[in-house]
């Protein structure tokens, strides 16, 4: 925290909350220390929202129910982020009042120290105590887990000084005491001197228990000693810290106060010079936790400073005597006098230890183990206390001093005990005598009484059996070795002597008769220490002969194990039998004595820990001992597998076997399978623990799987598996015409045949373009099925078949619904319609419309109109052909031709052809009204008369009149945009003209849509928009915002030039080549990965929206030019994308293609 931010937190919160805020603050820390995260100050930490949902995630247990941004920049996802984590909250049934996403957001450290309690309260006190969620608030119907811990804290505090109580958990608690003695309460032996502690000194108790509760029950110093003795502390501090304290336990092993155990030592213990610091040390390990008191009192009585620093568990005590004479010291421990705790050291005044006198053979040359001495003379140096230090080869020597008060001389003896330079260190009044340390040097000589007999190896001698044992000849000096062995007769035995250091030897002999053999050890020639051993010489015991047999390596647990030792062959019956665990625990075994040197052992094992099987004769083990056997527990294998479920024919069944528990051994396999079943069963090992039991059956009908476990039936076994026939969906067949074609609002119907694929379950999903179509297979036979739908839309259909959720042969097929025939497409245009002759018109029509309810004659009606040449047809050359029609269901057309041109040469011109079709708003939608929309239709016949006016119509007779083309006012291509029909020619036919008029040829140039253009690609553009900030960092980045600048200009660019209005050549046809060959294959590539990336894998279905945006744009290709250059080049593009895609998806591992794109296409 920065100076300035210091003292806005200053300024902004009174003291206690100022506490309340660090306190909660390292609270927080310490909930975010598993994901290494921290707060600095509680005002900005949860600004951004980051470290609020972490905080939320780690007490809820619940991860973050949506995506956040990990590295906010401004301010929207910084309270979104906060909004997310409060919502976390709210999901865990915490109820948040008066505070949002901008009081966080603005560092409104009121309601955020009131959200953080809350956290407290509900996910720490609640929980450590106990309590219900009704009971959480205090207003449930027990009581409130705030009052619940002060109650439980108040019970625990006890033995405090007489008056002192604890009534609140503010004041009370300033002198540390309440929190000592809590932690006393919570581990006893962890802060045993709590009640012999000083009320005054407040900060050094509250430091003594927070140092403890960390150190003993791994308590964090959530809260500070400083502010524990505030009197302006915080309530909530305080017991958000006692609520760490509700469950913790020791971490460290405590012991009960020992002062028994605690050592003193040093040579502050001893003597002191004045003025000088002096030390000594107190070592209280084994003593458990309490408080060392140390009282120096000089020879007045006066008291001595001191100071005491400890270090683990040792305490190092430093004075400086101000006077010379007797100090008196006094150490307690948690107020109990300890062992050597009362000690006297002598003070002493300066002294000139250079006056020092040293004389003597023992500062020039020693013998081992021979005495020796030298003289101190301190007749001059004054009064003072002398210590001698003697250290040898082998460590400190001990040191004789005798003082001579009338001479003022010391006489100082030691005896060297091993070869090798001696350091003499002389101190006076504490300082070292000039000259010192003084070198010895120490010689060797003979010491027998220093030799020491090992006598290991000398037990149960066997005959035939060479005995070793060791002679330790350390400070023996230079000696000779020498062991005799004698046996009964007197007859003296082979001994070998060998060094196995400068120091040891080792004697080895092999005794030839049985009978008491006498081993003598001499040194130099002189008798050694227990230097004369008899023993017993056996006869070999033949432990080979040793049987043991029924060992069971693999006992059942509860169950007793037995087996039989046989010792009638060793020469000796003394059996001992010990079974012991992995830990070393003996297990209790059973002998039985089968008489003849025969034994019967029994034991139960009680857990599946190895058990070692230990077998001695004699105290020695027999070959085969120790014998390690496994036990196992059949009871603990868990064996899972679905036994409810139909299995299928030629379906593997696996059978999970989870062994953990049970113990090492071999599982066995049972298979009972139906006759004639070559079913192959078998185990296999897919972790330590798990087996995994598969077969395959080949036949249907009950399969009973048995599991052994070291030849142990298993409990949890026999598993039944029902096993049903397998179907074979090759051997469905589906047909009719409902799987091929169909019309609009008419029911198409198919059938499947599924009779001779076996049992399964038959799946059927029909979709239009747009909207999926619900149908119910209706099973008309065995096996047989009949299914019926009725399109309500015209294009290519899905229709998916399965079964045994497998697809058929030929699913997904794909029938084209065309719109149903009707007379409502049948439009009529031309002169022939003015006046009388639209009365005639009508007719037509209501002669249409009876044809159009005969499908057979309006098919054959429509083919005749189809074959005539010329398509402007009088009312009388109608009624020829209706009547044709009437006549008979199929007209020779020819015939009728004939009599229409009879009737076309008198009669006036009525044009008639097939309205194109129009894609209706809804379905059942129908064309508009004909005589107002009628088009003239752009044939123009390829023979003209050459008689024939130039603008008349090609197809027109040589002698018909020629009517002079009207004035059609102009429409504005806003209008002609916007779907206004052109106005009618015949509404500025002049009166006076009775010319006829030919009929204006149509144009038939589809026209571009540059508003269809820009809107999809503002489409388009917003679907990389959004696509790119779906990112980490949640902005586009240059490359994404640089492609969708130019793909906009693109278009825009496009739509200019389509529209005549960017004027450059052949520009227009430049840019739909480009588009279609490169930015198409570019921009699918690019949304597909983008798409891929976000989503986490590459899948093809996830491109249905982008395929879509993009199919769009070649919608415009086909309609705007419609010609092959252009389908080749939307083909090219469409294949290019979807290809690099389907490679992204190989890459992803999906599903095949017909389950990613056919079925989801079908079930959405």
């Amino acid at each position: 925290m920065s100076d300035s931010e210091e003292e806005n937190f200053q300024v902004e919160l009174p003291e206690w909350a100022q506490i309340q805020r660090k306190t909660f603050t390292r609270w927080c820390n310490q909930q975010l220390k598993p994901r290494s995260l921290g707060i600095e100050d509680l005002k900005v930490g949860l600004k951004d929202g980051t470290n609020l949902i972490n905080l939320v995630e780690l007490l809820t247990q619940n991860p973050s129910p949506t995506r956040y941004t990990k590295k906010p920049r401004i301010k929207m996802q910084m309270m979104e982020n906060i909004g997310i984590g409060l919502k976390i909250l709210t999901d865990d049934g915490i109820k948040l009042v008066n505070i949002g996403n901008e009081d966080i957001y603005e560092g409104n450290m009121k309601l955020i120290l009131g959200l953080i309690w809350t956290l407290i309260l509900h996910y720490q006190i609640s929980i450590c105590m106990d309590v219900k969620d009704d009971d959480k608030d205090g207003k449930g119907s027990g009581v409130s887990a705030k009052k619940q811990l002060q109650n439980w804290a108040t019970d625990l505090i006890t033995n405090l000084p007489e008056g002192k109580t604890v009534r609140n958990f503010t004041t009370d608690w300033n002198d540390g005491l309440a929190l000592c003695s809590m932690i006393e309460a919570v581990a006893p032996g962890l802060c045993p001197e709590y009640s012999s502690l000083d009320p005054n000194a407040r900060l050094e108790n509250a430091r003594l228990g927070l140092d403890r509760a960390e150190q003993g029950l791994g308590v964090p110093k959530i809260i500070e000693a400083e502010d524990l003795v505030n009197p302006n502390i915080d309530e909530l501090s305080v017991l958000t810290y006692v609520s760490l304290l509700k469950n913790a336990t020791p971490t460290i092993d405590l012991v009960p106060s020992d002062p028994l155990k605690i050592k003193i030592y040093g040579p502050g213990t001893e003597t002191a010079l004045v003025n000088t610091p002096t030390q000594f040390f107190v070592d209280t390990s084994g003593a458990g936790f309490g408080k060392l008191d140390v009282e120096i009192r000089d020879c007045h009585g006066n008291t001595v400073p001191m100071e005491l620093w400890k270090k683990d568990n040792e305490t190092k005590v430093q004075y400086t005597p101000q006077i010379p004479g007797p100090h008196k010291f006094h150490v307690t421990y948690n107020k109990v006098d300890i062992p050597g705790g009362d000690f006297t050291v002598k003070v002493l005044a300066p002294t000139d230890s250079t006056k020092i006198k040293l004389s003597g053979d023992g500062l020039e040359k020693g013998f081992v183990n021979k005495p020796t001495h030298f003289v101190v003379d301190t007749s001059d140096a004054g009064v003072g206390d002398l210590v001698v230090t003697i250290v040898g080869p082998g460590g400190k020597l001990p040191v004789d001093t005798v003082f001579d008060e009338d001479t003022m001389k010391y006489t100082v003896h030691y005896t060297p005990d091993k070869v090798g330079p001696v350091l003499i260190t002389v101190k006076y009044a504490g300082n070292e005598v000039e000259g010192c340390p003084f070198h010895v040097d120490v010689v060797d000589d003979v010491d027998p009484l220093k030799i020491k007999i090992l006598t290991k190896g000398l037990e149960n001698p066997t005959v035939g059996t060479e005995m070793k044992f060791a002679v330790c000849t350390v400070g023996a000096g230079n000696g000779d070795l020498k062991v005799t062995v004698v046996d009964e007769d007197g007859h003296p035995l082979k001994v070998t002597i060998g060094d196995i250091d400068p120091d040891n030897k080792e004697v080895r002999v092999t005794p030839e008769h049985p009978g008491k053999h006498r081993v003598s050890v001499t040194w130099s020639g002189h008798p050694v220490p227990d230097g004369e051993i008899d023993l017993e010489v056996k006869k070999p015991l033949d432990l080979l002969a040793c049987i043991v047999s029924d060992v069971n390596s693999n006992p059942v647990v509860g169950t007793q194990a037995h087996f039989t030792v046989d010792c009638s062959k060793v020469g000796s019956d003394d059996l001992k039998v010990e079974i012991v665990d992995s830990k070393g625990d003996p297990l209790h075994v059973t002998i039985d004595n089968l008489g003849s040197g025969r034994f019967g052992a029994s034991y139960t094992p009680l857990s599946v820990d190895p058990l070692k099987i230990n077998l001695k004769i004699e105290d020695c083990h027999i070959p085969s001992s120790p014998i390690t056997v496994h036990p196992i527990d059949p009871t603990k294998i868990i064996v899972v597998v679905d036994s409810d479920k139909d299995w299928k024919v030629g379906e593997p069944v696996e059978l999970a076997v989870d062994i953990t528990d049970a113990g090492p051994g071999q599982l066995g396999i049972n298979l009972s399978a139906p006759p004639g079943s070559g079913t192959d069963c078998h185990a296999k090992e897919v972790s330590p623990g798990h087996m995994t039991v598969v077969f395959t059956p080949t036949s249907a009908g009950d399969h009973i799987v048995n599991l052994t476990y070291s030849d142990i039936n298993v409990p949890a076994t026999p598993v039944v598996i029902k096993v049903v026939p397998r179907a074979d969906v090759k051997a469905v067949v589906v047909s009719g015409d409902g799987v091929r074609e169909g019309q609009v609002g008419k029911t198409a119907v198919f059938t499947i045949d599924a009779s001779a694929a076996g049992p399964g379950d038959l799946d059927v999903k029909v979709r239009g373009p747009k909207n999926p179509i619900d149908v119910t297979p209706i099973e008309i036979g065995d096996g047989l099925y009949e299914v019926t739908y009725v399109p309500t839309e015209e294009g290519s259909h899905i229709i998916a078949v399965k079964y045994a959720d497998q697809h058929v042969p030929g699913s997904a097929f794909r029938p084209q619904i065309e719109k149903a025939s009707s007379a409502d497409d049948v439009v009529a245009y031309g002169k022939g319609l003015e006046g009388d002759i639209l009365v005639a018109m009508t007719e037509v029509e209501s002669s249409l419309d009876q044809m159009a309810q005969q499908d057979t004659k309006a098919d054959v009606s429509l083919e005749a109109f189809s074959l005539i040449d010329t398509p402007e047809l009088s009312i009388e050359s109608v009624e020829v052909v209706e009547a044709a029609v009437e006549e008979e269901d199929t007209p020779d057309v020819e015939v009728v031709m004939e009599e229409v041109q009879d009737v076309e040469e008198e009669a006036p011109v009525v044009e008639l052809e097939l309205a194109p079709e129009v894609e209706s708003e809804a379905p059942g939608a129908v064309a508009e009204d004909v005589t107002k929309e009628a088009e003239i239709p752009a044939e123009v016949p390829d023979e003209v008369p050459a008689d024939a006016p130039s603008d008349a119509p090609a197809d027109a007779p040589a002698d018909a009149p020629v009517e002079p083309e009207p004035e059609v006012p102009e429409t504005s291509e806003s209008e002609h945009e916007a779907g206004i029909p052109d106005a009618d020619p015949k509404d500025d036919v002049k009166e006076e003209d009775d010319k006829p008029e030919e009929p204006k040829e149509p144009d038939t140039t589809p026209k571009s849509k540059p508003v269809s253009h820009v809107v999809s690609a503002a489409v388009l553009v917003a679907i990389l928009v959004l696509l790119s900030c779906a990112g980490e960092e949640n902005l586009p980045n240059i490359s994404e915002t640089a492609l969708s600048t130019v793909f906009l200009a693109y278009l825009i660019t496009y739509a200019a030039a389509d529209q005549d209005l960017l004027v450059v050549e052949k520009l227009s046809d430049w840019l739909n080549l480009s588009f279609n060959l490169v930015v198409c294959p570019i921009l699918v590539t690019y949304l597909g990965v983008t798409v891929s990336m976000c989503s986490g894998v590459c899948d093809l279905g996830l491109m249905v929206p982008t395929l879509g945006a993009l199919l769009g744009v070649e919608l415009w290709v086909l309609v705007e030019h419609l010609e092959p250059k252009s389908i080749a080049q939307g083909v090219v593009a469409t294949v290019g994308g979807v290809f690099i895609h389907y490679h992204l998806k190989d890459i992803g591992n999906a599903e095949p293609i017909m389950e990613e794109v056919v079925e989801p296409v079908v079930e959405e």
